[in-house]
């Protein structure tokens, strides 16, 4: 577990199940298997991880959040559960200024 060789077999799993996803439409789903892709080729290749994973976990955020106020619109609980999470991404990256709106 950790090792290179796992991590390289993960990643070939996560680029199988991202095809499932795709397959169906999930978009959801491609969006979150896509940042353990991302997550995974930057813990093999061990540059900058937590900077990275941060960066990609406000990429994620701000993706869900606008899909659920495409789907739900914008005072739907579940958006308003992605607008606090993407705040949260935002405030953890110190993009506060940009969070607050």
């Amino acid at each position: 577990i950790g090792s290179d060789d796992g991590l390289r077999k993960a990643k070939i799993y996560f680029q199988k199940a991202r095809s499932i996803f795709e397959s169906e439409g999930d978009e959801l789903g491609v969006m979150t298997i896509s940042n353990l892709i991302d997550n995974v080729e930057a813990e093999i290749s061990g540059d900058g991880r937590r900077c990275l994973t941060q960066a990609i976990e406000v990429g994620l955020e701000l993706r869900k959040y606008q899909l659920f106020t495409k789907e739900f619109g914008a005072d739907d609980n579940t958006t308003i559960e992605a607008g606090v999470q993407l705040a949260l991404a935002m405030w953890k990256e110190f993009r506060t200024i940009e969070a607050e709106r």
